[in-house]
């Protein structure tokens, strides 16, 4: 699953539009969306799965922090964007949080999902701004379902106890 959200950002990035007179903005975005996949990634699959865990049932975990993923880009209407686009973005994030939850759990750490974060965004959003024709939409629908099917299969099997997996920060051997 990670490797089909991988596929679908780079698929995004192949397709930019690259004689747009826009892509000098790309080194930005690029330092932008590496800011906001680290900082996005820390709060929702670091801090809150960690800290809910005491306290949820692990399908809570999960729930809450893909949800709460997806309600923080309910915060784009500010900037002026459609409120219906913003509803689609919020169940999209949610179940794109849902994606990399998974990547959390399958891989044990933090760092694949930050970077992965930052490589979706790249593609999405550098995609849009040089008018780039994305083609990835079905590798999109691909990791979309088998998030959902994996968040599923991991939820039905006893996970690993909370004190067994690293804190935030520390090394995964």
């Amino acid at each position: 699953m990670p490797a089909l959200a991988l596929l679908a950002a780079l698929i995004g990035i192949a397709t930019f539009d690259w004689d747009s007179p826009r892509t000098d903005v790309l080194p930005l975005l690029a330092v932008g969306v590496l800011l906001v996949g680290f900082s996005e990634e820390l709060l929702t699959r670091g801090l809150l799965i960690v800290g809910l865990r005491p306290a949820m049932k692990e399908p809570m975990v999960w729930f809450v922090t893909s949800l709460l993923f997806g309600l923080m880009h309910g915060l784009n209407i500010i900037g002026g964007q459609a409120v219906g686009t913003t509803l689609q973005q919020i169940v999209f994030a949610f179940v794109l949080g849902t994606a990399f939850y998974v990547t959390r759990r399958v891989t044990g750490t933090l760092l694949v999902c930050m970077v992965l974060h930052a490589v979706w965004d790249f593609g999405s959003i550098g995609n849009e701004a040089t008018d780039g024709t994305n083609l990835s939409g079905l590798f999109v629908i691909l990791t979309a379902i088998l998030g959902l099917f994996a968040v599923w299969k991991l939820l039905r099997v006893p996970s690993t106890t909370p004190a067994a997996e690293p804190a935030v920060g520390e090394a995964v051997a």
